[in-house]
């Protein structure tokens, strides 16, 4: 019995050893996005090929691992490339109930160019773009131009996981952009 004992001992040290190395690091980077050091006027796109310090990771399973992450959507108009990116939504990833393909798929719907990040961004954060960028809210941010033209709840359904995207294609018109 004492074996046994000591074997859980060991695996409950090692566990919360665990966890607080990796709230450590999450609590590092969250320090370097609320002091602005993650974050510039550049888009995602820009900063990727350059040396400069944005906090992206590299998939919705990754961001789930970490508090204070969110997905957001870009899209690039009219041809104007980085400059003129408009941010389409933004959703923390807490309440992304829907697989990344299928968020992918979403996005494709509302415009084949735009591209999906999943960057460290709390609650309350701004996101720089075009026309006046976006936030982050709890709960999903829309683009008014996407909610103008009723797209809210078709969208919210797929993220939040109440629909499939084939129960929602009717929603959306032949083209946006």
């Amino acid at each position: 019995m004492s074996r046994r004992r000591d074997v859980a001992v060991a695996a409950i040290v090692a566990l919360v050893a665990f966890a607080l190395v990796v709230r450590a690091r999450d609590a590092r980077r969250l320090a370097r996005v609320a002091a602005g050091a993650a974050r510039d006027e550049r888009s995602p796109v820009t900063t990727a090929y350059e040396d400069a310090p944005y906090a992206t990771l590299h998939s919705l399973a990754e961001a789930r691992t970490m508090e204070h992450t969110a997905a957001i959507a870009r899209g690039y108009a009219d041809g104007a490339g980085d400059a003129g990116a408009q941010i389409y939504l933004t959703v923390p990833v807490k309440y992304v109930a829907c697989d990344e393909a299928t968020l992918r798929a979403l996005l494709g719907m509302l415009d084949r160019h735009a591209s999906l990040t999943f960057e460290l961004a709390p609650i309350g954060s701004g996101v720089s773009g075009e026309p006046g960028g976006g936030e982050i809210v709890d709960g999903l941010w829309l683009n008014p131009r996407f909610a103008r033209a009723n797209l809210a709840a078709a969208v919210e359904a797929v993220v939040y996981g109440r629909s499939p995207l084939r129960d929602v294609l009717g929603a959306f018109p032949e083209s946006l952009t």
